[in-house]
């Protein structure tokens, strides 16, 4: 991938000559503030939010920008001809030679564009951006610069500090050092500028690249091979000894000259086939209010650039200190003669267009943008091992397709980081996450948000597929749902067949809600075709699924989170439980609109898909239509191999991002085949093997590879189980908590983890959206307590509910009836959960309280 880089980037280095000039800047600048989306979201997501503000405000952390400024000077009118001009018309406006310029400038520009290779998403800079640019690469100040007006001179505008000049110059209250770069190592690979990736404080890299047309590259180079040819030939020395007796072969006395003398007629060759030969000045500038604390930033920026392959030499200007922090800057050519002769693959690996990405600073999808046009934060921050924070968007590099798939195997923190991932959406104006969970993963944080959860292996009333039948488009629907029933069976749906499913379809949509059971149609049915009755008898209480689609009402309900568990169904054939999957995602789709932000997350999916061709064609379109009504899906699973075969690839290619977890057998040759059957290369085959379990995660986007650290901490005491209790109990023991303590469970629940520090800091007292103070919890039935739903949803809220710039100029669904049950009625105060016959008071701990709890700390 570097290399493929190096290529693309060398070609647009061909195309700078005798005409153009780069300024290509790294800047590294302190990081943005920790931001995140201002939605109303439930308190435990508020509360772990601020912990993560804290954590990351507790740390230094920069950023690297870089900018290429392109100058280009066409070739000037001779002084001759502007004074002949001038002596017989009096005129010496050039207006029209000026406009002609600046058009051909314009196509320079637009040419040198298509050049600059596009996952490094470069962003053209014009209006404020230029100028905030033009004032941070003078000043080293990130701010935002307002562009005067068209009449106002721009540099007056930007030089609003004094400049004093000298060995140290000074801008402002700023001193400048700046450390030239003398020689060069003898191989440097790309990504130069990593050297100084572990530096502490603001710099800016300037890499100057003047271009040379072909004659001048040829003329210099012509210059240099007689100078290494007189340098080689040591002619008074052989004077000096016996010239008669002298072997010519000795003439060549310099080894080193004479090698020499042939490279350069081997560059010459290689210009001569189009290559560039380029003028590179490079520099690293430095500044601080303090002037010793400049010189020691400089003393560092040496240190590290020293020891980059074979070490540049370097060091810091003096006498030429100010030449040169001019010659740094975007447009200037001619400050600072050190030039050194340079072809455009040697100058590509100078070039700072490789290194540690910071990420997008907000999410760059155009359905969340509000109203006045501004978009949300990220979906997260996290840590990494240099001080370059990492921002995490899965639409980061995609537009407004963020479907991504997260691979490692069991053990690793998948889960964890799909469960926190689901957690953090919630933050978005409307946040929602929807999941489909295998082993419970997501119960202790679905209780703790206030979410719905199902757990298909426990629901006695189940849902109501035909509950809105009466309306056409469901009507098509569930024609279709039957229909597919039907061919699971071995049963042929002719046009004849099809009709008759419609009709009693429209029959039974004339009936009461609660009528609209899936037992009922198959009765109404059974007259027409009893084939298709029979075909039915799974789903209608009669067979392994029971009444899982056979409810009165419709119990799937909308909620900021839901948590559907499918649990053991999707051990069965996949004839009998795919329509299961079918229905709820038709449920999911029913429920997405544009105007609400939702994360789909479908956990061990690739394992269902890999049995039913109906499963993988279910989340294939869900791929495809989910993205236009505001949603992304991640799906979760254990191994790349999950992800290939070509039955797979409607659902891959639509993957745009993956989070990729340790692996220490990554590199071995039968699971390296895997990883590089879905793009990965060794480089990030490495990082998969060296990463640490339940710790490091590997994103791999367009743009590269990037290794983070989510720094979870206290947010594990929502998403681990609670000491020796499973997943399932945690969150029953999360919703006796609630309903003990109310408003203070998350102070009481943190100090039962184990967690007193952060306990002190959670919110004793909410207020919530309707005016009150105390949060409302829905009374809970006992199968509630037991993770089971009956008539619904085990809980529901009480509410119901960028890479471098280029600059460029400035011209871009009877209540008497038999066959109906009727289980839904309001639950009794003996459902709701037990209480302890000797109530404690309000400060007094929960029985063991005092351990602490070991699944509580950082893994």
């Amino acid at each position: 991938m570097v290399d493929s880089l190096a290529d693309r980037v060398e070609r647009l280095l061909n195309t700078v000559d005798g005409e153009t000039m780069l300024h290509v800047d790294t800047i590294r600048i302190p990081s943005t503030e920790y931001a995140s989306a201002d939605g109303a979201c439930p308190p435990v997501a508020e509360f772990l939010d601020q912990e993560r503000r804290k954590d990351y405000s507790s740390g230094e952390h920069f950023e690297n920008r870089t900018f290429i400024a392109l100058t280009i000077s066409p070739a000037s009118e001779s002084s001759t001809s502007f004074l002949s001009s001038y002596a017989y018309t009096g005129d010496y406006n050039t207006a029209s030679s000026f406009e002609e310029k600046v058009s051909y400038a314009q196509e320079r520009a637009r040419e040198f564009r298509q050049y600059i290779p596009d996952d490094l998403n470069p962003t053209r800079l014009s209006g404020s951006d230029l100028t905030s640019y033009l004032y941070l690469m003078m000043t080293g100040d990130p701010q935002k610069v307002t562009a005067p007006p068209p009449e106002y001179p721009s540099l007056r505008y930007l030089f609003a500090h004094d400049l004093h000049s000298g060995f140290e110059p000074k801008l402002g209250d700023k001193w400048y050092s700046v450390v030239g770069i003398w020689g060069y190592p003898e191989k440097v690979s790309m990504g130069v500028s990593e050297a100084l990736y572990d530096v502490s404080f603001p710099y800016r890299f300037s890499n100057r690249l003047i271009g040379l047309n072909k004659a001048d590259a040829l003329a210099a180079i012509k210059d240099r091979t007689k100078k290494f040819q007189m340098q080689a030939n040591d002619f008074w020395s052989l004077l000096a000894d016996n010239p008669d007796e002298a072997d010519p072969n000795d003439l060549w006395k310099d080894d080193h000259a004479q090698a020499m003398a042939f490279e350069t007629k081997e560059v010459e060759r290689t210009v001569q086939s189009g290559t560039s030969l380029l003028h590179h000045t490079g520099t690293v500038i430095v500044w601080d209010e303090d002037k010793d604390r400049c010189r020691e930033k400089a003393v560092e920026v040496k240190k590290h650039l020293r020891n980059v392959g074979g070490g540049y030499v370097v060091d810091q200007e003096k006498g030429m200190a100010t030449e040169a922090l001019f010659g740094s800057w975007a447009g200037h050519g001619e400050p600072n003669k050190r030039r050194y002769l340079m072809l455009s693959p040697s100058a590509t690996r100078q070039l700072p267009v490789t290194g540690t990405y910071a990420g997008p600073e907000t999410t760059p999808c155009s359905y969340y943008e509000s109203d006045d046009g501004t978009q949300p934060p990220p979906l997260f921050y996290a840590s990494t091992e240099e001080s370059v924070p990492f921002r995490y968007s899965p639409f980061g590099y995609s537009g407004d397709v963020g479907h991504q798939a997260v691979v490692g195997p069991t053990g690793t923190g998948k889960s964890i980081f799909l469960a926190f991932q689901a957690l953090r959406q919630l933050h978005f104006e409307g946040g929602r996450s929807i999941i489909f969970d295998r082993g419970h993963s997501f119960a202790p944080l679905t209780e703790a948000v206030d979410g719905v959860y199902y757990d298909l292996d426990e629901m006695e009333t189940g849902f109501q597929p035909f509950s809105n039948v009466d309306h056409a488009p469901e009507r098509r629907w569930a024609v279709t749902w039957i229909s597919e029933i039907c061919r699971h069976q071995g049963l042929t749906v002719d046009p004849d067949r099809r009709a008759k499913i419609s009709e009693t379809l429209k029959d039974l949509g004339t009936r009461s809600q609660h009528r609209r059971t899936l037992r009922n149609f198959q009765e109404l049915i059974r007259g027409l075709d009893k084939q298709v009755a029979k075909a039915l008898n799974p789903y209608s209480g009669k067979g392994e699924l029971g009444n899982l689609l056979n409810g009165s009402e419709d119990q799937f309900r909308d909620s900021h989170f839901i948590t559907i568990e499918l649990g053991t169904i999707t051990e069965l054939d996949p004839q009998i439980f795919t329509p299961v999957l079918t229905y709820l995602f038709h449920k999911v789709g029913t429920l997405l609109s544009p105007e609400r932000p939702t994360h789909v997350i479908a956990d061990e999916y690739f394992a269902l898909a890999k049995k039913s061709k109906a499963g993988r064609d279910q989340i294939e379109q869900a791929l495809r239509t989910y993205r236009k009504e505001n949603a992304f899906v991640t799906i979760g699973t254990q191994s790349p191999a999950d992800l290939t075969g070509e039955d797979l690839q409607g659902i891959t290619n639509s993957i745009k991002s993956y989070i990729m977890l340790p692996n220490p057998k990554a590199t071995s040759p039968a699971q390296e085949k895997h990883y590089k059957s879905i793009g990965l290369n060794d480089e990030q085959i490495n990082l998969i093997s060296q990463a640490r379990k339940k710790r490091d995660y590997i994103s791999i986007q367009p743009r590269g590879a990037r290794k983070f650290d989510l720094g979870l901490d206290v947010e594990l005491a929502f998403l681990e189980n609670y000491r020796d209790l499973s997943l399932k109990e945690t969150a029953q023991k999360i919703l006796e908590y609630k309903s003990e303590y109310g408003s203070r469970w998350i102070y009481e629940w943190l100090r039962a983890r184990g967690m007193e520090e952060a306990a002190n800091a959670a919110p004793l007292d909410k207020k919530r959206s309707d005016g009150t103070h105390d949060i409302k919890f829905l009374p809970a039935p006992s199968s509630h307590r037991e993770m089971a739903p009956t008539a619904g949803p085990q809980h529901l809220d009480g509410d119901g509910s960028d890479g471098p710039a280029v600059v460029l100029p400035e011209t871009f669904p009877s209540e008497d009836d038999p066959d109906v049950d009727d289980d839904s009625g309001p639950q009794s105060s003996n459902d709701r959960p037990s209480r302890d016959p000797n109530p404690k008071s309000e400060n007094d701990p929960p029985s063991g309280r005092e351990e602490s709890a070991g699944s509580g700390n950082s893994p």
